[in-house]
C-alpha cells in the first residue's frame, strides 16, 4: 500500500548517554475518502432469475483498499 499524507520525523535526544527519556507518540491516519470504486464479476450474459457474484473494491486517493 502507499503512504498517505505528510511525512514527519520525531527525534528524542538524550542529554547524557545514561539518561532514560521516554515519550508517547500517537500516529493518526490521514482522512480517507473513496476515490476509486471498481466492480468485477458477471463477465457473461445474465439471464433473469440467475444468481451472480460481484466483487466491489473501494480505494482511497492513494490506492489503499478501504475496508468495510
Amino acid at each position: 500500500s502507499n503512504i498517505a499524507g505528510q511525512h514527519n520525523v520525531v527525534v528524542s535526544r538524550k542529554a547524557q548517554p545514561s539518561d532514560n527519556k521516554t515519550f508517547s507518540l500517537l500516529v493518526l491516519p490521514d482522512e480517507s475518502s473513496a476515490k476509486v470504486i471498481s466492480i468485477t464479476g458477471a463477465e457473461k450474459t445474465i439471464t433473469v432469475g440467475e444468481n451472480i457474484t460481484l466483487r466491489i473494491l473501494v480505494q482511497d486517493a492513494f490506492n489503499n483498499v478501504i475496508a468495510g
